[in-house]
């Protein structure tokens, strides 16, 4: 035997060994960068999912949020008629408010009787009594109350007309 022929195959056989080595590892490569690609764009799908829905939750937020400003804006009060000449304005809100004052010509009629047309605090849910007298005399029916949101808050009013009543004898 020939040493240049055994040299000859066994760099032939190591050449083919080197060529199948290397055709294994480029479909391995390509298997792994078709996995690398696909996982890829699973990552940009639920990254745009993921933008998506932070803005949808964030305009619920903004809505949300535009929706207690403007419930906030609104005047927690409701008027109704008691009995005779006798009124009452219910906070009507979520909170308490303060320094609640309610005002006007038939209230100021019956001035004597009014000791508590002003509170310091009145709680959600809670009322607040009065008398108002109506006569052929008054101008306005109106009332207004104002009251601070919170302790050292700014003053806001709200006026409303006297809720009629049954006629005198039927209350």
């Amino acid at each position: 035997m020939v040493w240049g022929d055994v040299a000859t195959w066994i760099g032939a056989i190591a050449a083919v060994s080197a060529a199948v080595v290397a055709i294994v590892q480029t479909r391995k490569a390509g298997q792994a960068a078709q996995a690398a690609g696909a996982a890829e764009t699973r990552a940009v799908d639920a990254a745009e999912r993921s933008a998506t829905a932070a803005d949808r939750s964030a305009e619920a937020q903004s809505r949300l949020a535009t929706l207690a400003e403007v419930d906030a804006q609104k005047p927690p009060w409701a008027l109704q008629h008691r009995a005779g000449d006798t009124y009452e304005v219910i906070n009507d809100g979520p909170t308490p408010k303060f320094g609640v004052r309610v005002e006007g010509e038939p209230i100021a009629r019956l001035a004597n009787r009014n000791s508590a047309t002003v509170v310091d605090r009145l709680e959600a849910g809670s009322s607040l009594g009065f008398w108002a007298l109506v006569t052929m005399e008054t101008r306005s029916t109106q009332i207004t109350v104002r009251w601070r949101d919170t302790e050292e808050g700014v003053e806001r009013e709200w006026s409303r007309e006297l809720p009629s009543r049954p006629p005198r004898g039927r209350s």
